[in-house]
């Protein structure tokens, strides 16, 4: 039950901070070789580009479908801030997620050759989510005492991973109208919880206030354990552990005519094996109900011997009735699997407008997220995109980025929501990607120029 206590806990306090990236500014960046992590067959324009570690590209994002910060924590006029769980409990729907994305590229190299683009990466990925229902939120503010003679559904799903990516990218352009791309990539996981199943109700007697609970508690978690860093060693952190999967990503662009383009890839498709660390734990009777009468408080407060007994007493209780089990069983996850789908309009030389969907699996929900984004290059070496998106059941998201690219390097910055990012207190949505990439070989040309020549020099190709 310590542990158990302890995972729940753990589980609690991430969500406080759960973060979310869909990339959806990322997409329509042209010049940047970042762009080739949501769709494959997209790769920059130039030959040869290349990042150092925490240099290239780092991000992070906070997404929450329910509520703010200022929601749940009011100011009052002498500037004190008060807890206010009313006002939260008002904001939330009856299915609400927190989740989380951040991560940085370790190393990442992008090779153009003719219609060929070959690259590799490594990068580092933290990604959180967190499902839960109103009846949960309010069950543990107001405790069983709104819920008497009522039952609470107290559902929740929870999924954490921390993991490396070591990706082979290879983009082909078949013609002056289609290009293609897959990514294979070996993935690294260095810690993982996942509640499988999580499907507990709770009932209070309006009679005897005894509490009734039917669990359904499947969690397994790799790398959490507190006797985990006993013996920690930094070299088998980082590259020993038995946690090793596979994945690919899948992707196209396709031109229709000189104005439409449209494009579409898939993400993440594959599992990792969690082998090392792993502890389990099970809920034994999830088909049975169990009743919890309480303690004799007289008994508590006014007998100091015995006090201790009767609080142990109630900890063995709780532990023989759940019945929670605990092993060391390995178990697999599938990665959340995304798509991402686009359509471009060229307006004029300098001007393109795209509407795109993002969709993201978990193992209770499809998540979807939308954007409008205009991107405009009013010189060679500036790109300025900008952009309102939906996002978490957020409907109103202010989008910005720009890309500088020099002669041999570049630098940029992105926000999902840029208000959000400044002021992130007041928002639901907060996101941040910047880096700096260098580049050898980069076509100056305006974007629609770039292309005009490429397919000028490339007569061969059919449509």
């Amino acid at each position: 039950m310590k542990s158990t206590a302890t995972i729940f806990f753990l589980t609690v306090l991430l969500s406080a901070d759960a973060i979310a990236q869909p990339n959806m500014m990322l997409h329509r960046f042209e010049a940047l070789p970042q762009r080739n992590a949501v769709n494959p067959a997209m790769y920059f324009n130039g030959n040869l580009s290349f990042g150092l570690p925490l240099m290239s590209n780092s991000y992070v994002s906070m997404s929450n479908s329910a509520f703010k910060y200022s929601d749940l924590f009011r100011q009052l006029q002498d500037d004190s801030l008060y807890l206010d769980t009313e006002n939260m409990l008002s904001k939330l729907k009856e299915n609400n997620s927190l989740n989380i994305s951040a991560g940085t590229d370790l190393f990442h190299a992008g090779l153009k050759i003719k219609s060929s683009y070959f690259g590799f990466a490594i990068t580092e990925k933290v990604h959180f989510h967190f499902n839960y229902s109103k009846s949960l939120m309010e069950f543990l503010t107001k405790g069983n005492g709104a819920y008497i003679g009522k039952t609470v559904d107290l559902n929740t799903q929870v999924y954490l991973e921390h993991r490396r990516d070591y990706a082979l990218t290879y983009a082909l352009e078949l013609s002056r109208k289609l290009t293609i791309g897959v990514r294979l990539k070996r993935i690294y996981g260095m810690e993982n919880i996942s509640v499988e199943s999580a499907g507990a109700s709770i009932f209070t007697d309006p009679n005897t206030l005894a509490i009734t609970t039917t669990p359904d508690i499947m969690i397994n978690t790799s790398g959490i354990e507190s006797n985990t860093f006993g013996d920690f060693v930094m070299s088998q952190y980082l590259f020993d552990r038995s946690n090793h999967g596979w994945a690919y990503d899948f992707g196209f662009v396709s031109k229709i005519n000189d104005r439409w383009s449209i494009s579409s890839s898939i993400t993440d498709i594959g599992k990792i094996s969690w082998q090392s660390l792993v502890d389990n734990y099970r809920s034994n009777k999830s088909n049975e109900s169990f009743t919890y009468a309480g303690i004799d408080l007289n008994q508590f407060w006014n007998d100091t011997a015995g006090a201790g007994a009767v609080f142990q007493s109630m900890m063995d209780t709780l532990s023989s009735g759940l019945d929670i089990k605990h092993t060391h069983r390995s178990y697999i996850t599938k990665l959340p699997m995304q798509n991402y789908t686009g359509a471009n309009f060229k307006i004029n030389e300098k001007h393109e407008t795209s509407l795109l969907l993002h969709f993201i699996r978990y193992p209770e929900q499809m998540q979807m997220n939308v954007s409008l984004q205009h991107q405009w290059q009013p010189l060679k070496w500036l790109d300025i995109v900008s952009g309102i998106s939906m996002i978490n059941k957020s409907i109103f998201n202010l989008g910005m980025g720009m890309c500088i690219s020099l002669e041999d390097y570049q630098f940029y910055f992105m926000s999902d929501n840029l208000p959000g990012t400044v002021f992130p207190y007041n928002s639901r949505n907060v996101s941040l990607r910047a880096g700096i990439n260098f580049i050898i070989g980069r076509n100056t040309a305006t974007n629609t120029e770039a292309k005009r020549k490429s397919e000028s020099v490339s007569p061969e190709k059919t449509e």
